[in-house]
């Protein structure tokens, strides 16, 4: 919905999958093409990333994460200074 929002934004939406290879797995099928996973047959997991054209993160980049107490003016702080920096 953002990209369409905003077709000339650079968006990249990145999943986090844990440590459950399933959940990476699923994300590459459902066409994922970043996704942060550190478990089991982390090898096995990029090697099929790759055969997808996808990328495989092992650290979790800095996020913004807006789970708070619902205050819109609070949240909206919180996205103008993680724009900032």
């Amino acid at each position: 919905m953002a990209a369409d929002a905003y077709p000339d934004a650079a968006i990249e939406g990145i999943l986090d999958c844990g440590a459950t290879p399933g959940h990476a797995l699923a994300a590459l099928r459902q066409g994922l093409t970043t996704i942060r996973y550190d478990g089991p047959s982390f090898e096995a997991v990029c090697d099929i990333a790759a055969q997808c054209g996808a990328t495989v993160m092992r650290e979790r980049p800095p996020t913004l994460d807006l789970a708070g107490d619902g205050n819109a003016a609070v949240l909206v702080e919180a996205c103008r200074r993680w724009l900032r920096e």
